[in-house]
């Protein structure tokens, strides 16, 4: 196992090097977006916030919550992040429903232009077999993480779009699981 970690870590050294030996200080653009194809609720209420501290956890889900928890951070605005190279952040996606019916959706997976820096883009983001609630007036919110891996280039810019979808959800809710019994239950 140690020799494993050794390897990664000189192996993440050298992808450092470039960046560091380059002295090109200029910052990574990163810009996401949001776009909804028959969703069920407003697109135009959702907001990418920088969180809190006490919200900083890779892929933390709420709902139902109010909407002073969802947006609590600072709005990014236009979802714009300037990075440098290797660098994650943490990046809140809300949502506040103020209508009187649940709003139910998932995500199709992400897509970066220009294509050519998809592979150095990094997005931790939305589960694509997970469909969210958000239930009526309550509001949601989801911890993503985001960055550019330490090989892109400084000073590139691009947009990562995430679809988000209303139209083929999973079922509310699945029915139990039969109990099978096997002949050694009736003993």
């Amino acid at each position: 196992m140690r020799k494993r970690i050794d390897v990664a870590i000189t192996a993440v050294m050298l992808l450092l090097l470039p960046a560091m030996a380059s002295g090109d200080e200029r910052p990574i653009t990163m810009q996401l977006s949001f776009d909804c194809v028959k969703f069920e609720g407003d697109c135009e209420k959702i907001r990418l916030i920088k969180p809190p501290e006490d919200q900083k956890q890779l892929h933390k889900t709420e709902s139902g919550v109010t909407a002073g928890v969802a947006l609590k951070g600072s709005e990014i605005n236009d979802g714009v992040i300037n990075l440098a190279p290797g660098e994650l952040v943490f990046v809140k996606i809300a949502y506040v429903n103020d209508s009187n019916r649940a709003v139910r959706f998932r995500a199709i997976p992400h897509h970066v232009e220009p294509q050519n820096l998809q592979v150095v883009a990094i997005l931790q983001c939305l589960c694509l077999g997970e469909t969210y609630t958000v239930p009526p007036h309550s509001a949601w919110y989801r911890i993503l993480r985001v960055g550019a891996a330490f090989d892109m280039p400084a000073g590139s810019r691009f947009i990562a779009t995430h679809i988000l979808t209303s139209e083929n959800l999973l079922p509310e809710a699945f029915a139990p699981a039969p109990h099978f019994h096997s002949h050694h239950d009736h003993h």
